[in-house]
C-alpha cells in the first residue's frame, strides 16, 4: 500500500491555476459548459454531472481536450488528474483514466 499523499498548500494553489487555465480553454474551444475546478482539503476537483449538458464524448468535448490539453494539471512532472463524468482529482492524487 502506498502512503497517502498530501500536497502542499503551494501545490495545491498552483494546480488550482492550472486547473481553472484548463476549464477557461475548454469554455472558448465550444464547450461552454465546462465547470471551474474547486479546491477543498483533499485536493482539487471538478465535477461534469449528466444534467451539466456536457457529452464527453461528442467530437466538440474531444476537440476542446485536445486543443487545451498542453493546459491539464498533470502535464510538466505533475501528477496526472482524472478526468471521468465524475470528478478531476489533482494536486498529487489519481491517475489518468
Amino acid at each position: 500500500m502506498l502512503p497517502h499523499y498530501q500536497p502542499s498548500a503551494k501545490a495545491q494553489a498552483q494546480f488550482l491555476k492550472q486547473a481553472l487555465r484548463f476549464s477557461q480553454c475548454m469554455r472558448a474551444h465550444g464547450v461552454p459548459n465546462f465547470p471551474d475546478p474547486q479546491s477543498s482539503g483533499s485536493g482539487v476537483g471538478l465535477r461534469i454531472t449528466k444534467d451539466s449538458g456536457i457529452d464527453p464524448n461528442s467530437p466538440q468535448f474531444k476537440a476542446a481536450q485536445k486543443a487545451c490539453e498542453a493546459l491539464l494539471p498533470g502535464q510538466k512532472g505533475h501528477k496526472t488528474p482524472e478526468i471521468t463524468t465524475g470528478k478531476m482529482q489533482g494536486g498529487g492524487a489519481g491517475g489518468a483514466r
